[in-house]
């Protein structure tokens, strides 16, 4: 950003998923088995810190939310639409998704809410084909199985800066 402009963050909280999860994949391909995941128990507290941290600069950081099921109803389709049109059109320095996420044969997939208690897997390749049409430079995964050579390769090949992941 140029001096004195303030840093734009897109904040996913998708940690509504957990519990024994069955997938359907964003891009129609075969079912995939079900997987057991934990509930993630730090989303709300990393939430509150990166609003604390807005708080004390204000101007300097804007937080946008990407809502999930939960307080929004989007799911599946729906809720991937959503992110793709907000990481396109918004104007976002920072995507932070905190959720979980699985490392597959070729591809990192972030996973989402996704219908009748199903979960949506969404490829990591199209998270970096929107920042980069975004202008999205920088990728935050606060999630399981997101952290891997694969991932960073996938979303800087598409223009990103960086990936920081855990």
């Amino acid at each position: 950003r140029a001096p004195g402009q303030p840093v734009r963050m897109l904040f996913m909280d998708a940690s509504s998923v957990f519990g024994t999860v069955t997938f359907r994949r964003e891009d129609g391909g075969p079912p995939l088995p079900a997987m057991e995941f934990g509930p993630l128990q730090s989303v709300a507290k990393e939430r509150e810190h990166l609003a604390e941290l807005a708080a004390r600069a204000p101007g300097h950081l804007i937080i946008d939310h990407v809502r999930a099921a939960d307080e929004t109803g989007l799911v599946g389709a729906d809720l991937q639409r959503r992110i793709e049109e907000r990481l396109r059109t918004g104007n976002y320095d920072i995507f932070h998704f905190a959720g979980h996420s699985v490392s597959e044969g070729e591809s990192t997939m972030l996973v989402l809410p996704g219908e009748d208690g199903e979960a949506w897997q969404l490829s990591i390749r199209l998270i970096g084909q929107w920042m980069e049409a975004g202008k999205c430079k920088l990728l935050v995964l606060s999630s399981c199985s997101g952290a891997s050579v694969r991932t960073a390769l996938e979303v800087m090949r598409a223009g990103a800066a960086g990936v920081l992941a855990f």
